[in-house]
């Protein structure tokens, strides 16, 4: 039985052109492309039922480049010298471990209000 099942086997990869073999996989790639933008369609069509559509008032605001001459200063607001104290130092801080460095080597020479 085993014998019977290895010369099937052999005659057909022996008929088998391989442009057939090559045309029916890249059919069969192609086709699970096809599949897979179904699927992913079908999901995406799902998701806009269930959570609806972003509205365009929903997106955040696109960032504006401060100008130096309508930008107040933070020493203008309503804070206390503590509280500027503090608020310079957490600043001082996200800005050195965004770079990667120490928080003594860095300077800041200004901070200014963007909104």
């Amino acid at each position: 039985m085993n014998s019977i099942l290895m010369e099937t086997a052999e005659t057909t990869a022996k008929s088998m052109d391989p442009f057939v073999v090559m045309i029916v996989g890249m059919a069969v790639v192609f086709l699970g492309l096809i599949i897979l933008i179904g699927i992913v369609k079908l999901v995406s069509f799902f998701c806009k039922l269930v959570f609806g559509e972003r509205k365009k008032s929903e997106s955040p605001a696109p960032a504006v480049a401060p100008s130096r001459s309508t930008s107040s200063p933070v020493a203008a607001s309503n804070l206390t010298e503590a509280q500027r104290g503090e608020l310079i130092a957490a600043i001082s801080a996200a800005i050195a471990e965004s770079m990667g460095r120490p928080v003594s080597g860095i300077r800041i020479r200004s901070i200014r209000k963007v909104g």
